[in-house]
């Protein structure tokens, strides 16, 4: 059995060739571009955050106290969900934008497939959100049909 040798050249031992070449670096763009988007509307519910923490105080007034801090409370995490659904996929397809230019320029197998995971981790959590929602749905769904099945309809 031959041994796996690792050289400068194993990123082109799969028939990567200019073609290729071209809709990796062209993947690479798009995806900094919606990274560099995802960084920006993360930094922007970050300061939605902020202010809605110093507004929590004036909506309790107006609210009273209980609703206005469950409000507060569930409008926080609420941004936080999705700072967090936004950043995860920002952060690794900027790590693969950012991987995959040096690694075809220099033919650096490893970094390319670093690349490559960083690119397989934004794939692997838009799939795993995916399920979630779809399961979210599911039980939505089932709880709609026991409800219009006990009101008789």
């Amino acid at each position: 059995m031959e041994s796996y040798n690792k050289t400068e050249q194993d990123i082109f031992h799969f028939g990567i060739d200019e073609t290729g070449k071209a809709y990796m670096l062209e993947a690479a763009r798009w995806s900094k571009f919606l990274a560099i988007v995802g960084l920006i509307l993360t930094a922007l519910l970050t300061i939605g955050l902020v202010f809605l923490m110093f507004g929590s105080s004036a909506i309790s007034q107006q609210l009273g106290t209980v609703y206005g801090i469950g409000y507060g409370v569930g409008m926080f995490f609420f941004y936080m969900l999705i700072i967090l659904i936004v950043l995860y996929p920002s952060i690794t397809m900027l790590r693969f934008a950012n991987n995959v230019r040096p690694a075809i320029a220099t033919a650096n197998t490893d970094q390319f497939n670093e690349a490559l995971k960083s690119l397989k981790n934004t794939f692997k959590f838009w799939g795993i959100y995916v399920i979630v929602v779809l399961a979210i749905y599911g039980i939505m769904l089932v709880f709609l049909i026991i409800g219009a099945a006990a009101s008789g309809l």
